[in-house]
């Protein structure tokens, strides 16, 4: 088996610190969660702050807590373009999706669609109850633009951040511009505690709609500590570009894959997690400062003809998660070794097909037409741009982009 340096397409590293200061989390117990908690409050400027078993968990009970405020409304509107996730969990919460397509050149929604959405919401049935704007890799959703346009209707308007914790957009963190916002604290997020999710919201009446949805959900107790810990071990162990070629050749681990699954678990963030979390604001900062640095050395390959960036200049570079491209045609795509080289580099593709091709939800969308969404699906990668990309990782990216024309 050949040993090569390869690259994960995101990480937030777990340090020794950090997994002693876990333990430390299960000696504190419940306490150690509250402190967190009260962190995230102070940090997003909010009232309430609740920390769930992962991304999806906390999305899930966002809706449910909003279909008991309005269940004459069942639709959720999304991109036709987003994490597999966001539409399990609004199929895990008894709810409809509805899609609306996407800017390939933003990764936003195609807003002239979502207007047409809107307006027509009082024909449709079921009628909406929230939208779902997405800000993906990092980039910011015109937040503004979606509330203009929501302006006068009874839609909830919930935010994903899963992938821009620390994020901001005009002054304001993401994740606090809507009456609702979730984070993903899952393995390759801005920070990670292996595994979490995590609600912010200044409305009380959706704040005691949440409680009532997790007032049943036990704490996690002790025995669920060791699977959790091994999995710290092992991240911060084979997450170093040396090593990660052996994960990624475990196939158990399905490393890479984009899965559609809408049994999961909902669960309360342990101890042991909230501890892991420890000095969450100096790592955020130090990650938001290392990703920027590698994303302005990839920003001429975004300004290139050959490829589509995302940002114009370097004064108006978002905090990403990943670097997107666009690549002009997906002919690399059945090159097997030019594949093979880009992964090695922690170069991939994102989300394999937009929503309505997922084949859980074969025959919700029939008939229907996303062609930005379709385009996205097909021609985009993200480049790595976390701590562990080196100067010469960041080369070796730049020379085998321009090595595809």
């Amino acid at each position: 088996m050949m040993i090569q340096r390869t690259l994960p397409p995101t990480v937030a590293p777990i340090y020794c610190l950090d997994i002693a200061n876990g333990f430390m989390g299960i000696l504190r117990g419940r306490r150690e969660v509250d402190r967190f908690e009260g962190e995230l409050r102070e940090y997003f400027g909010v009232r309430h702050c609740f920390t769930l078993s992962s991304g999806r968990a906390a999305l899930t009970v966002i809706l449910q807590a909003l279909r008991a405020l309005h269940p004459e409304r069942r639709a959720v509107v999304i991109p036709a373009y987003t994490c597999y996730s966001v539409a399990a969990s609004i199929v895990r919460a008894g709810l409809a999706v509805r899609l609306c397509d996407v800017d390939a050149q933003t990764l936003d929604f195609d807003y002239a669609q979502l207007e047409s959405i809107v307006t027509g919401d009082a024909q449709a049935s079921p009628k909406i109850l929230a939208i779902i704007p997405t800000h993906l890799f990092g980039l910011p959703s015109d937040i503004d633009r979606v509330t203009r346009i929501t302006s006068g209707h009874k839609i909830f308007l919930i935010e994903d951040a899963a992938q821009a914790f620390g994020g901001g957009y005009k002054k304001n963190k993401l994740g606090t511009i809507g009456d609702v916002g979730f984070f993903s604290l899952g393995r390759g997020k801005p920070i990670t505690t292996v595994e979490g999710g995590i609600i912010i919201t200044d409305r009380d009446d959706i704040a005691c709609g949440i409680e009532d949805q997790i007032k049943g959900i036990k704490r996690s107790p002790l025995v669920a500590a060791p699977p959790l810990i091994f999995k710290a071990l092992f991240l911060a162990l084979f997450v170093h570009p040396w090593l990660y070629w052996f994960p990624k050749k475990l196939p158990f681990l399905r490393l890479g894959e984009t899965l559609y699954n809408e049994e999961f678990a909902i669960g309360r963030l342990s101890p042991f997690q909230a501890g892991l979390a420890r000095r969450w604001q100096r790592r955020i900062e130090y990650m938001k400062q290392a990703r920027r640095k590698r994303a302005l050395r990839f920003l001429p390959i975004g300004r290139s003809n050959r490829f589509h960036g995302y940002v114009s200049d370097e004064s108006e570079m978002p905090d990403l998660l990943r670097f997107p491209l666009l690549f002009p045609n997906a002919g690399f795509r059945e090159d097997q070794g030019y594949r093979a080289a880009m992964d090695r580099r922690g170069i991939v593709p994102q989300y394999p097909t937009s929503i309505k091709d997922i084949e859980g939800l074969q025959g919700r969308f029939t008939g229907q037409q996303y062609p930005g969404a379709d385009q996205v699906a097909a021609h985009l990668v993200t480049l790595p741009i976390h701590p562990l990309v080196s100067q010469a990782d960041a080369d070796q990216i730049i020379e085998l982009l321009k090595d595809s024309r």
